[in-house]
């Protein structure tokens, strides 16, 4: 089973080929093999989560979490030939190399959401985009598979190389495919991400080193986990040295770019209006997210300490200024795109201020917004790529567009999808909002209210997108043609599908909720025996006595 870890991987790292080598016969043969990968790769996707459902389900000794690493995937892929052991010519002292790929329950998750929204954005372009084509699916194909590594990777190097293996085909992504000022969006994106990938690959190795035990340099994210959650227990609360404080902000400084959190989010407008709007909702829905996961894999299981001294009020604070300032920013433009940029910066807010709320709630809430932002997010942006190509650029203006006229289902399909976006109870975004709000307010009441305040605002842009877009008489230049259907089936059904997900997580949310909660309740214990030694012993000796009846 753990051969579906390298196996999802290679679907579309290789299967990336197959676009340009079609295209030597047609560009038809190209987009039907490209969607062919696309779909099996969300096949493997899915089928991997349930293996790790599974896995989780059939654990019958209880683990004890707070001894156990924090990181600690239910399926794994460590294959001896890709093992290295090179001495250091000090004693016995030796450096491991090695490749080690996992699956965990919020791994996997990320996983089918990359693979789903990869299709969808599949299936817009393949009726878009006609220069260069094949090119276009396979540049899509292989950040996918980089994507992919990144939520699977178990080993610090592996998990920096599909990092920033994004990097470069999302530069050309965005270059030739977007408006007039692609290649400026395109230099300033490659810009931004060199400064956070140089910090990051330093701060990656230094901690290895630093951490390492028995003259032993391992490089392997459960092994680092499990050493750290094993000195917490025995040492509780400890003092890092200056060292160690600078590995922690140079983290956050990598993550934190690629995140887009405040305030070095200024690469996030520009690039999202002027790339192409599929390529948009890719960056949107799933690459901002790899510099959220990275938190969840690196930071706070193997820097507990500045985390919680640090981070926590840092971080926290900054997700809430960016729940804020992306709600007034998305109500003050006068483009679509870029209301839409600007809220999805208020939505990153939310998932931050989960996260480093430290607490099972917010965590768990955290990781299931990354899901519902996600969803909505896409939706959004593939809604917006349609739309522009039907009827050219979209204005929020006081004149009113009239497009439910014109485009009754997909009319129908952004009001659906705004409303899910302001987190209307009912629906996935009110789940996930919720819980972070939970989590946060055992931290700080205060920012509690200043986030819920930007829920309010997020309401208001948000109606004022149906308003204006949707509403009024449509003028001549926005009449929609007739040779340009309204949606294609193909595109319809994915709509659909995302719209019944967010109806299912936003009733049921515990469908998906247990695949990634074990993991937010590892996290979580740490933390809470950081800030409190005998909350675990506590709770270690009340699960024995109701074991004991």
């Amino acid at each position: 089973m753990a051969h579906f870890l390298w196996i999802l991987i290679a679907l579309p790292m290789v299967g990336g080929f197959l676009p340009l080598l079609a295209a030597r016969h047609s560009a038809g043969l190209a987009r039907f093999h490209a969607l062919s990968i696309a779909v099996l790769t969300l096949a493997t996707s899915v089928v991997l989560m349930v293996l790790v459902w599974q896995a989780d389900k059939s654990l019958s000794i209880a683990r004890d979490s707070h001894t156990q690493s924090t990181i600690d995937p239910l399926l794994r892929w460590k294959p001896d030939w890709f093992q290295v052991a090179i001495p250091t010519g000090r004693g016995d002292s030796q450096i491991n190399l090695h490749c080690e790929l996992g699956a965990d329950g919020l791994g996997s998750s990320m996983c089918v959401l990359t693979a789903l929204i990869t299709l969808g954005v599949m299936l817009v372009a393949t009726r878009q985009i006609e220069y260069l084509a094949a090119w276009h699916f396979a540049l899509l194909l292989w950040t996918e598979g980089a994507m992919l590594g990144v939520f699977l990777a178990m080993d610090l190097i592996s998990f920096y190389v599909f990092f920033e293996a994004t990097l470069l085909p999302l530069f050309l992504l965005i270059g030739l495919w977007g408006g007039s000022q692609s290649w400026v969006a395109a230099r300033q994106f490659l810009i931004f991400t060199i400064a956070g990938s140089i910090p990051l690959v330093v701060a990656l190795l230094g901690y290895a080193a630093a951490h390492s035990s028995a003259g032993e340099f391992t490089i392997s994210i459960p092994e680092l986990s499990q050493a750290m959650s094993l000195r917490v227990t025995e040492l509780g609360m400890f003092a890092e040295s200056p060292s160690q404080q600078w590995i922690f902000w140079l983290v956050v400084f990598g993550f934190g770019i690629k995140m887009a959190i405040l305030p070095v989010h200024t690469w996030l407008p520009g690039t999202y209006l002027a790339a192409h709007p599929t390529t948009a909702a890719l960056l949107a829905a799933v690459v901002v997210k790899l510099g959220i996961f990275g938190f969840f894999r690196v930071g706070l299981p193997l820097m507990p300490i500045t985390c919680l001294e640090f981070g926590r009020p840092l971080l926290a604070g900054l997700g809430t200024l960016a729940i804020v300032y992306g709600a007034f920013a998305a109500l003050s433009q006068r483009r679509l795109i870029l209301v839409l940029a600007y809220a999805s910066l208020s939505h990153v807010g939310f998932i931050a201020v989960g996260m480093f709320s430290l607490h099972e709630i917010g965590l768990a809430g955290s990781m299931m917004q990354m899901i519902n932002h996600g969803l909505t997010t896409s939706a959004m942006f593939l809604i917006y790529a349609i739309l522009v190509s039907r009827h050219g650029e979209l204005a929020i203006d006081h004149k009113y567009q009239g497009l439910a006229s014109q485009s009754p289902r997909l009319a129908t399909l952004l009001i659906f999808f705004t409303l899910a976006g302001t987190g209307l109870p009912g629906l996935n975004n009110f789940v996930g909002e919720l819980l972070t709000m939970i989590g946060i307010s055992h931290y700080s009441f205060f920012l509690t209210a200043i986030g819920a305040t930007g829920g309010l605002l997020g309401a208001w842009y948000a109606l004022k997108v149906v308003q204006h877009v949707m509403m009024g008489k449509a003028s001549g230049e926005k009449s929609m043609t007739k040779s340009s259907p309204e949606l294609s089936a193909a595109e319809t059904g994915w709509l659909l599908t995302i719209a019944m997900i967010c109806c299912l997580l936003g009733v049921r949310p515990m469908t998906i909720m247990p695949v990634f909660s074990r993991d937010a309740a590892a996290i979580a214990a740490v933390y809470r025996q950081l800030e409190d030694p005998h909350s675990v012993e506590n709770a270690g000796e009340s699960t024995t006595k109701d074991d004991n009846g």
